[in-house]
């Protein structure tokens, strides 16, 4: 176990994957499954490279040889201090989808309390850890991962068992924070519609944006990801400089 960034062998290294003139980078925070990564995010910034910086931090731990986080905040400041190296005084953004925007959160968080806050905070497609979705749609989610199985890196035991960490770490709603902008993008179509018709669209209390796209909680980041994309990029261009 790494009890500080130093011990860990230095803060993460971001993979970039897009560059342009926009003044503020995107940078995009993968989830905790064990199959994840910064690959994740190729395809949404594909639409972005020559109009923006994008790039991707990892979690520690699931890179082959790293120690695993003795603590939560480890885990973050090892992923803050990347971040702000990697950004060299721009602005930053961050984005998570699913898992990863609960993670990207708390990243966020974590950067205010060490004085460097984000620009921005852009979560597609979030859920409450225990919203009865998650449950409802359990297959779907499945199949979901299962149909997109090239899109990840194989899984091995020290993928699995830093994924069942990561789990005892966090597995605790955070309290949605206002201290920086955020944008909540919703998929425009459910998994599958909930048996008692209640309204499936993911919610976030503290988000100051809203807004809908095109697809599924899959498919607004595979098939339809022009258009998430371009939405992120749309409301990063609005925001207060």
């Amino acid at each position: 176990m790494a009890d500080d960034v130093a011990e860990a062998g230095g803060p993460a290294e971001l993979t970039t994957l897009a560059d342009g003139p926009a003044p503020e980078l995107l940078v995009c925070v993968s989830g905790l499954t064990a199959g994840g990564g910064p690959h994740e995010f190729a395809r949404l910034a594909a639409p972005l490279r020559g109009a923006r910086r994008v790039a991707a931090v990892p979690v520690l731990g699931y890179g082959r040889g790293e120690l695993l986080p003795a603590t939560p905040e480890i885990a973050l400041d090892w992923q803050a201090q990347g971040v702000l190296a990697h950004a060299e005084g721009t602005p930053v953004v961050l984005f998570g989808h699913s898992g990863g925007a609960l993670l990207a959160h708390r990243l966020a968080v974590r950067m205010a309390e060490l004085g460097s806050p984000p620009a921005g905070l852009v979560l597609a497609d979030v859920y409450a850890l225990d919203d009865p979705l998650m449950v409802e749609w359990n297959a779907e989610l499945s199949e979901g991962v299962f149909d997109r199985v090239e899109q990840f890196v194989a899984m091995d035991d020290s993928r699995l068992t830093a994924m069942a960490w990561y789990g005892s770490l966090f597995w605790t709603n955070p309290d949605p924070d206002t201290r920086f902008p955020t944008l909540l993008l919703r998929a425009s179509q459910p998994l599958r519609e909930p048996a008692d018709g209640r309204d499936w669209r993911s919610a976030w209390k503290a988000a100051r944006d809203v807004v809908d796209v095109p697809g599924d909680h899959f498919t607004m980041m595979a098939e339809h990801v022009g258009t998430t994309a371009r939405a992120v990029h749309r409301w990063i261009g609005e925001l207060p400089r």
